[in-house]
């Protein structure tokens, strides 16, 4: 589960290097910094991209509203961040970043799948099948 992890973070590692490069957002409460980007943050998207292929569904048309959700509670995090001064968009608008996390989700389910890093993460269960039967199970135990 940690390989998709590293895809997620790799990801926003290089969307927000150009975020705040070309000033289009800036993380301000930080402690420590690698370039221009929070370590907590970093370890954070890290955590969150688990926790996201955790419970991603099986098939992609459970995916597609899980992804809606799941975009919708970052934007709110994002959004919070913002208010509380940690995060300040120069030159963004907060909706942008509900479309940029959505087509991210999309982006690093989509490079997992194909990867095949959520072969064993989001396999369906076997369901028995009800014409096959264990012949051990009809052992009756009958007395002499």
């Amino acid at each position: 589960m940690w390989k998709p992890g590293i895809i997620g973070v790799g990801l926003m590692m290089l969307v927000d290097y150009f975020g705040t490069e070309y000033n289009f957002y800036k993380y301000l409460e930080g402690i420590f910094y690698l370039g221009k980007l929070p370590v907590f943050h970093i370890i954070g998207t890290y955590a969150v991209s688990i926790l996201y292929f955790n419970w991603l569904p099986p098939r992609w048309s459970g995916r597609a509203l899980y992804i809606i959700y799941v975009s919708t509670l970052l934007l709110g995090l994002e959004a919070y961040m913002h208010f509380t001064g940690a995060l300040v968009y120069p030159q963004w608008k907060l909706w942008y970043s509900y479309f940029l996390v959505a087509s991210g989700l999309v982006l690093i389910t989509y490079l997992s799948d194909k990867l095949g890093l959520l072969n064993k993460i989001t396999a369906l269960p076997a369901v028995p099948s009800c014409r096959r039967r264990n012949p051990e199970a009809r052992i009756s135990k009958r007395g002499p």
